[in-house]
């Protein structure tokens, strides 16, 4: 909850203009709405304005007041900023995409909440995806692609991080990107609590970047279908799987443990699964874990034809209603990771 400054305005307080604040970047300073006769702070020092948080702070008929005292990075910021674009209206390129994430760390290092890290990395990996789907006749960004992986593994290797940091971050509404970052981020938790080097981290939030991809190449309007799908629409979907495979090495992605993990997240260990119907044994872990996460997203995600479950109902239905299609160990961790 925001505190209340007891302060009058005409004792410490400015107006500002709305215009200086540039979305995609993060606040070095406290910013105020009028509360009474005083003042709360609406946004603190180190959010990072991603579009929910560009919003709050942009929004219609508000007025922002900085302390006199922070006049200074006031004018720092908006000196560092004045050409920056503010992309929320606007259609992100691929190109100005892929250098905002090549510089994601730069970003990283000004933001001390482990919130604000990872809702500056939500935030440019979506438009980093965003921006290639729009235009795919362009090279997959690998590099690009990559610095949000390495960027996860920093932040979940060196904090302490649970699903309650994810709450106000991932979007619950389908989109494949956001899709694609959920899982993600759900994988590099879990990543967190094994015995994994950091290149193996990598791969497993690479494979999770880059699971689905192949559903850019299957018919839309099948994705997200309110009504039973045909078989023939049911192996057009399945083929998907193979899909994002075949996109994952045309963009550089060569590792044999990532592309097997990608070809193997709809797998199920009672050999139910596809594309190759394997069973428990037969899938690598990586697959095991992807096909968890992959899960637990959908049931938190608000589709067509139902609501959203809230994170631990869908923790719960899978441990109680997949007991014999995924690995339980890695939904027990999730267990845990709630708090």
């Amino acid at each position: 909850m925001s505190k209340i400054v007891r302060i009058f305005f005409n004792r410490g307080f400015l107006p500002v203009d709305k215009t200086v604040f540039k979305i995609g970047t993060s606040l070095s300073f406290d910013c105020y709405i009028q509360r009474f006769n005083g003042f709360a702070i609406l946004l603190e020092k180190g959010t990072f304005l991603d579009e929910k948080m560009f919003k709050k702070l942009t929004q219609d008929k508000l007025q922002v007041y900085i302390k006199n005292s922070v006049l200074k990075e006031f004018n720092l910021y908006k000196l560092e900023h004045d050409n920056k674009k503010s992309y929320s209206l606007e259609k992100v390129f691929l190109e100005e995409a892929t250098q905002n994430a090549l510089k994601l760390q730069e970003t990283l290092v000004k933001l001390d909440q482990v919130e604000e890290k990872l809702r500056a990395v939500y935030f440019v990996g979506k438009n980093l995806l965003d921006s290639w789907l729009a235009d795919k006749t362009q090279k997959l960004p690998r590099k690009a692609i990559e610095c949000i992986a390495e960027a996860l593994v920093d932040i979940t290797t060196q904090t302490q991080v649970s699903l309650y940091h994810f709450k106000d971050i991932i979007e619950h509404r389908y989109s494949l990107v956001t899709h694609l970052l959920n899982v993600a981020f759900f994988a590099s938790l879990i990543s967190s609590k094994l015995f994994l080097d950091i290149n193996e981290k990598k791969s497993l939030i690479l494979a999770a970047l880059l699971h689905d991809v192949g559903k850019s190449e299957v018919d839309e309007t099948l994705i997200d279908k309110p009504e039973m799908l045909s078989q023939k629409e049911f192996e057009e979907i399945k083929s998907h799987s193979k899909f994002s495979v075949g996109i994952a090495k045309k963009g550089g992605f060569g590792s044999q443990q990532l592309l097997l993990a990608i070809l193997e997240h709809h797998e199920r260990l009672d050999g139910t699964g596809y594309p190759n119907k394997l069973k428990a044994a037969q899938i690598s872990q990586f697959g095991k874990i992807l096909a968890v996460c992959d899960v637990f997203d959908a049931l938190i995600t608000i589709k067509p034809y139902r609501g959203a479950y809230t994170t631990f109902n869908a923790l719960i239905l899978i441990q109680n209603e997949f007991k014999n299609k995924l690995e339980m160990k890695y939904v027990k961790l999730l267990i845990k990771l709630l708090k």
